[in-house]
């Protein structure tokens, strides 16, 4: 493992552990392809971490906010920083969840990736 991501996950578990209600997730840039998916998942969205790991982000993002994610995405690699935007994902059994999510960007010029933590929390529980 890279020390790129070796830090990423570190930083992607210390917000899981830190706020077990919210949704952490690691993506791959530019592939955009999940890598690591906190254990949330299942109690929220009802998927297990398995099952999403290896998916792009656009599988559990409700199609009428993609290019919305799309634009905040590109924000936060132009930027270099985080970006935090609201829109919806879709649970294992259909139903929409409204979510608010801040993207951090992480990258080093030797290291083969660069990646994202997603934080993502529901609106209105």
């Amino acid at each position: 493992m890279n020390t790129l991501l070796a830090k990423v996950l570190k930083e992607a578990k210390r917000h899981a552990d830190a706020d077990p209600s919210a949704l952490v997730e690691v993506y791959t840039v530019p592939e955009q392809r999940c890598v690591w998916i906190s254990d949330s998942h299942r109690q929220i969205l009802g998927f297990d971490p398995e099952e999403l790991v290896g998916i792009h982000w656009k599988d559990i993002v409700d199609p009428k906010d993609h290019a919305h994610k799309d634009i905040m995405l590109n924000d936060a690699l132009l930027t270099g920083g985080s970006m935090e935007i609201g829109f919806s994902l879709i649970a294992k059994s259909g139903r929409r969840i409204d979510v608010k999510v801040i993207d951090t960007l992480f990258e080093d010029a030797e290291a083969e990736h660069s990646y994202v933590i997603c934080r993502t929390t529901q609106i209105g529980k």
